[in-house]
């Protein structure tokens, strides 16, 4: 669990667990290692930032709006009204707010909520946070099970 959790390949322990190793969900990261929290935040982070950016407006010519830009680019300042946002761009924001505080199941709804044809990109960190979700809950399954069978020994 805590190698699934860190990103660290896991295969040898897999090996030694024989048949309950097998489980689908956990090969998939056993050689490569799983994205941690921080890589899939990172990555909605950056799709997250593309679209800050492309929301500010063009005809930004006044001093306050230079200086505001100027310190956005020092301070990362998120909207708080991301529950007002539809589409796309507010199911985006949301699903980086919450992954941002370790809510991976919270930023899956959020993706899991589009229209497969509207999710674009965003798809493919959808099926790898997915696959992350399936193999924690394997190890945790497995953990459990491991933990059971040595108290029933003892």
């Amino acid at each position: 669990v805590d190698r699934l959790k860190s990103g660290v390949p896991y295969a040898p322990q897999l090996v030694a667990l024989g048949q309950e190793g097998l489980d689908p969900a956990l090969l998939r990261f056993a050689k490569g290692g799983a994205p941690t929290l921080t890589d899939l935040a990172a990555r909605l982070s950056a799709r997250a930032g593309e679209l800050r950016d492309s929301m500010k407006t063009k005809g930004d010519s006044t001093w306050k709006d230079s200086l505001k830009d100027e310190i956005s680019k020092l301070v990362k300042v998120k909207p708080t009204d991301s529950k007002n946002i539809k589409g796309v761009k507010g199911v985006l924001l949301r699903a980086e707010e919450a992954i941002s505080q370790g809510n991976l199941e919270k930023a899956i709804q959020e993706i899991d909520s589009l229209e497969i044809e509207s999710r674009g990109a965003l798809n493919a960190w959808l099926q790898e946070a997915k696959a992350k979700k399936d193999a924690r809950i394997a190890a945790e399954n497995i953990l459990a099970k491991t933990t059971a069978a040595l108290k029933v020994k003892n």
